[in-house]
């Protein structure tokens, strides 16, 4: 039961793996693919620019919207000048400003109103010069060229003394361009390809026939991007309803979403091969874990089983070393079935070319001689047997089969091979023990008049691939071993760091003179500091630590039960309740979308509000007493303006008795 849950393990590992990478590639396919959509198109919009600035055509269109008849000069020279510049353009046309076709690569087309087509005429006429409009959309007009469809771009042609918008330039690119930027030809089932707003395919597929604007696309990562402006990635079933494995980037402003997908079937084909080479290696594995486990128990490391940094480091250990079995053993494997192919691609050529020369007729010189320059020119050839077409062993230099000389032999075999070409299988113990070579293949080639079959002694090759195994099992050792210093010397450092920076964090947390806790997405504290200890009133946390603060009655008076849910639900709030100053910080999870849990800080604003209320009351004070010195400076003013006046009247009376005193002395 453990084999089988450990070989589960491997193989579903490498599934979710091979997913992963698959994934991966297609990502950056696709957005590779995207990349160069957005270069494509900036390059029209560049090259539609650059036309609407040429002076024959600004010039040309003004004229004829000042009422020069239209002539085919101009449609001559967007045909033989200016197409030839670009061959991914295959019509332009200009346009006066009511959309009427001025002047054509194709004049048939001249006089025709455009302004109503969805070529975003009027985006184009209120553009500035220079300015390029492209119309995300894949259009098909019965008079463009057969019906084929086109993307269109459109600019502004002004007018060169005056400024003024006299026509609009509009240039005709057909879909095979946009199937070059986007079709793949590697494998055999990927497939790149861009779907419309109307879930259409807009450019061919590799499997369905006119595809373009007919073959409907009503899949997951169309339905990702156009129902929720979210790309794609995963396994589905295609337009096609094959499963696959897809993903996908929404085009925004631009042509609809770009998908890319590979069969599943193709995708997971090397999955059976890792799965073998996962459970040849599973015993190995075992092997060397329980080593590992024996010494790592006795000397290497002692502390496993009481510290949580030891088992951590076992298990990586572990894990590292099962993958490196598993990768090695892979990667021999794929390196010697490489060196097989290599070292007997090259005989059926050999045995076919030298059965030319020799095979003729079925003498036995021909036959002797054809047998000793094959082994002459193939030294691993050990031994050589000649069947014609109806499987008759007509040669053999193998004294066992002497006897079968003249009678129909390996039919089964002579006639799959003549139906297939070659051949290779592996040689009978018993022959190997007669021969005496431990390793040998038969290998059946086709020739003219029959089939020859060849034991190749693969002794040379079987010792070759055996070394280049260990150096790779060495290699990939001391790789491991390397990578696992880095790893541990790394995470060593990080451990401390965040070790070093925790201790930090719960040093200030702790000594904050804000009262601090947290709360879990049930409102539940399952946290705090010394301070919201006190705050609280309790002893120690263990009194505070585990209350619903959502039920607490001094918090539900209140009402901060309501700002602690719209928390909880991501929402931060600052309010001010009984003399305490509440911040409430959302605190969101590992995918930064779902809020986690609830930080709280709390201050005690108690002894602020008693300053206030102090700082109100002198201010009520000192208004007091500036009133109260402002009546008595009013009083003193008025007894000064009264005495000011009694004296004033005093001199006015001497004055005029002064001047009776002078008429009285002049009398006199």
């Amino acid at each position: 039961m453990p084999i089988l849950t450990v070989s589960a393990v491997v193989y579903f590992s490498g599934r979710t793996i091979l997913q992963k990478q698959t994934a991966e590639s297609l990502t950056a396919l696709n957005q590779a693919k995207a990349a160069q959509l957005d270069l494509f198109i900036e390059k029209l919009k560049v090259r539609t620019a650059d036309w609407s600035s040429d002076g024959r055509i600004r010039k040309d269109a003004e004229q004829i919207s000042l009422g020069r008849p239209m002539t085919d000069d101009l449609s001559l020279y967007l045909r033989d000048k200016k197409l030839p510049l670009d061959p991914a353009i295959v019509l332009a046309d200009v346009l006066d400003v009511k959309g009427v076709v001025v002047g054509s690569s194709d004049t048939s087309r001249l006089g025709k109103n455009e302004s109503r087509e969805k070529i975003s005429f009027f985006e184009a006429v209120a553009a500035s010069f220079g300015e390029a409009v492209f119309t995300p959309e894949l259009v098909v007009e019965e008079d463009e060229l057969g019906g084929a469809p086109m993307l269109h771009l459109a600019a502004p042609l002004t007018s060169i003394e005056t400024g003024k918008t006299v026509g609009v330039l509009l240039l005709h690119i057909k879909n095979d361009e946009l199937n070059k930027v986007v079709a793949v030809k590697e494998r055999k089932t990927l497939e790149t390809y861009l779907v419309s707003r109307e879930k259409l395919m807009i450019t061919p597929s590799r499997f369905v026939p006119a595809a373009v604007l007919s073959q409907s696309v009503d899949t997951p990562p169309a339905r990702a991007c156009f129902d929720r402006n979210k790309d794609y990635r995963g396994s589905h079933l295609n337009y096609r309803g094959e499963p696959v494995f897809g993903v996908s980037v929404c085009l925004p402003g631009s042509l609809g979403v770009m998908i890319t997908e590979i069969d599943a079937s193709e995708a997971l084909a090397s999955l059976n091969v890792f799965r073998n080479t996962a459970a040849a290696a599973l015993a190995v594995v075992l092997a060397a874990a329980v080593i590992f486990a024996f010494f790592a128990g006795k000397t290497l490391l002692p502390q496993a089983t009481t510290t949580t940094t030891t088992t951590t480091t076992i298990v990586v250990i572990g894990i590292i070393i099962g993958i490196g079995v598993v990768l090695s053993l892979f990667m021999a494997k794929t390196v010697e079935q490489f060196v097989w192919r290599v070292k007997t691609e090259a005989v059926p050529d050999v045995v076919q070319a030298q059965a030319k020369r020799h095979l003729g007729d079925a003498s036995q010189q021909r036959l002797m001689d054809f047998v000793a320059e094959l082994k002459t020119s193939l030294p691993p050839v050990a031994a050589v047997k000649i069947y014609n077409k109806e499987a008759v062993l007509i040669w053999s230099d193998l004294a066992v089969y002497k006897k079968e000389l003249g009678k129909k032999h390996e039919e089964d075999d002579v006639q799959e091979t003549l139906s297939k070409g070659q051949l290779v299988k592996s040689v009978e113990a018993e022959i190997k023990k007669q021969m005496g070579m431990a390793n040998l293949l038969e290998i059946y080639v086709p020739v003219t008049d029959g089939v020859v079959e060849v034991y190749f002694d693969t002794s040379d090759l079987t010792a070759f691939v055996g070394r280049l195994q260990l150096f790779i099992w060495g290699l990939l050792g001391a790789a491991l071993v390397v990578i696992y210093s880095l790893l541990h010397f790394v995470f060593h450092r990080q451990n401390a760091q965040i070790g070093r920076q925790a201790g930090a964090l719960k040093n200030i947390i702790d000594n904050s003179p804000l009262g601090i806790y947290t709360l879990n997405r049930d409102g539940v504290i399952d946290a705090v500091n010394p301070a919201m200890v006190r705050m609280s009133g309790a002893r120690d946390a263990r009194e505070v630590i585990g209350m619903n603060a959502l039920e607490m009655p001094t918090y539900t008076a209140v009402g901060l039960d309501k700002f602690f849910r719209e928390g909880l639900a991501g929402k931060r709030f600052e309010i001010e309740k009984d003399n305490r100053h509440y911040f409430g910080v959302p605190v969101l999870g590992i995918d930064g979308e779902a809020v986690e849990r609830l930080l709280l800080m709390v201050e005690d604003i108690t002894e602020r509000k008693r300053l206030e209320k102090e700082v109100e009351e002198y201010t009520q004070e000192l208004e007091q007493k500036v009133a109260q010195r402002t009546a008595e400076l009013d009083k003193r003013i008025a007894e000064l303006e009264r005495m000011n006046k009694l004296m004033v009247g005093r001199e006015l009376k001497m004055a005029e008795l002064k001047k009776e005193l002078k008429e009285l002395k002049g009398k006199i």
